[in-house]
Formats: structure tokens, sequence, C-alpha cells
């Protein structure tokens, strides 16, 4: 079971706690949306982008190119980091 399906279950048993717990849930969900949106807005294969951000190789956008895209979409929220290995995370 996913952490997000267990946070819903947790608040659907202790009404208590609801109003903590559900804006946990849609914050998550917004970013896993937005992750989903830029996946297709870069044309990345599915694997690229998740739970985790979003992953882009290294030779295939520079970071200032990047940073127009996120702009133009709205997504200034999200950062981007260099991955070390050989590319971009974005999350």
């Amino acid at each position: 079971m996913s952490l997000r399906k267990k946070v819903i279950r947790l608040a659907y048993e202790n009404p208590s706690l609801r109003k903590d717990l559900l804006p946990l849930v849609t914050k998550v969900a917004g970013r896993l949306e937005d992750y989903d949106f830029l996946g297709e807005i870069l044309n990345l294969k599915r694997y690229a982008y998740g739970e985790n951000g979003v992953f882009v190789d290294e030779g295939k956008y520079t970071l200032k190119q990047l940073q127009q895209i996120l702009k133009k979409n709205r997504l200034t929220h999200l950062k981007i980091e260099e991955n070390g290995i050989a590319g971009w995370h974005i999350h």
C-alpha cells in the first residue's frame, strides 16, 4: 500500500486527524500532477518521472532551457538540481 493510501486510511479511521492529514495528501497529489505534466512537456519516457521528481539526461536540455520551460508553464515552485550522474533532477 502506498504512503498516500495509508494517510487516507488513517484520516478515515481517525476523524480528529483529518484536518491535519488531508492537506498533506493534496500537496503530494498536486506535486505528482506537476511531475506528470512536466514529463509530458519534455517528452520523457514514463520511467523518467514519478513520485521522486523528474530526471532529465544532461544532453537533452541545458539548465537555462529547463528554467525557461518551468517559468513558461508556471512551474517555478519546482527546483532544479544537478543529478550528479549525468543530468538534472527536478522536484
